[in-house]
């Protein structure tokens, strides 16, 4: 019941991934539509990167601590 527990809890789909998602799909449209017309660099761009630094920073920080605090326990 514990594996079934840790698998369903890992298959769920986070607040975070569906972000990822739709900036993924924003920048594919995006891509495939200036392959289509040779449209120029699009200012979304560097709004979609400054929202995945955004959201990745916390998640860097975090796993910094982690691993920090990891270490001294191991000293």
């Amino acid at each position: 019941s514990q594996a079934k527990r840790k698998k369903s809890r890992a298959s769920k789909v986070t607040k975070l991934d569906k972000e990822f998602m739709a900036i993924d799909d924003i920048l594919l449209a995006d891509l495939i539509s200036r392959k289509e017309h040779e449209i120029r660099y699009n200012s979304v761009h560097e709004q979609l990167g400054g929202l995945i630094i955004e959201a990745l920073l916390p998640i860097a920080v975090e796993s910094i601590a982690r691993a920090i605090k990891k270490k001294r326990a191991s000293k």
